[in-house]
């Protein structure tokens, strides 16, 4: 309505100065200037998400912003739990995660690009990147479970997938595919229909 589309724009405008932010962080603190940057950007896509589903509750939408892997709408309410297994799991695979970046941080760099051991830092980089969102997902989920709340699975068992492909199309980080599928996938197929009726309708016409 009337009232709510400049309270968008200026929700958009804010986002949008928060994503910004983290470029003008020290490059010395290149650890915690990467992780504002994923922070803000998850929490504008976030943001666009809550302004396309407004009669959310104000509580959920805060959360979806705060935390990315909380989504508008597959949050749920449930009876209270103690999920002891994604703790116990969960604070495993950040504690593994941990280990494997000072592992990683042992490998000299090297410019360009090449020998073993750039190889051995990225594989090992990206097996603590790997360990550090699945076990933080299942701590979230687990936290959010006390509270009688499911935020529903982020990965389908990513490790079994069988091809690059099937990780990155179906099981990997479900919320950013929902998410783009929701939010970019959808309104895109919908805008190129319309526009191709359009243009039937205007061949026919002439």
């Amino acid at each position: 309505d009337a009232r709510s589309t400049p309270r968008a724009a200026l929700a958009l405008a804010f986002g949008a100065c928060a994503v910004v932010g983290p470029h003008f962080v020290p490059e010395k603190w290149a650890i915690p200037r990467t992780v504002l940057a994923f922070g803000t950007t998850a929490g504008f896509f976030r943001l666009l998400e809550i302004l396309r589903h407004r009669r959310a509750p104000l509580p959920l939408r805060v959360l979806s912003v705060a935390f990315p892997v909380v989504g508008v709408q597959r949050f749920t309410r449930r009876p209270r739990e103690l999920r002891a297994g994604d703790f116990a799991v969960g604070a495993l695979f950040v504690g593994l995660a941990s280990a494997l970046f000072v592992v990683a941080g042992t490998f000299a760099p090297a410019a360009p690009y090449s020998g073993l051991s750039d190889a051995m830092r990225t594989i090992v980089g990206g097996a603590s990147a790997y360990f550090l969102v699945d076990g933080a997902a299942r701590l979230c989920r687990a936290v959010f479970a006390l509270f009688g709340a499911d935020l529903g699975p982020l990965h389908d068992a990513p490790i079994l997938a069988t091809s690059v492909g099937e990780f990155w199309g179906r099981r990997w980080n479900r919320s950013v595919h929902r998410w783009l599928d929701e939010n970019a996938f959808r309104p895109a197929m919908r805008v190129a229909l319309r526009r191709d009726r359009e243009r039937r309708s205007l061949a026919l016409a002439a």
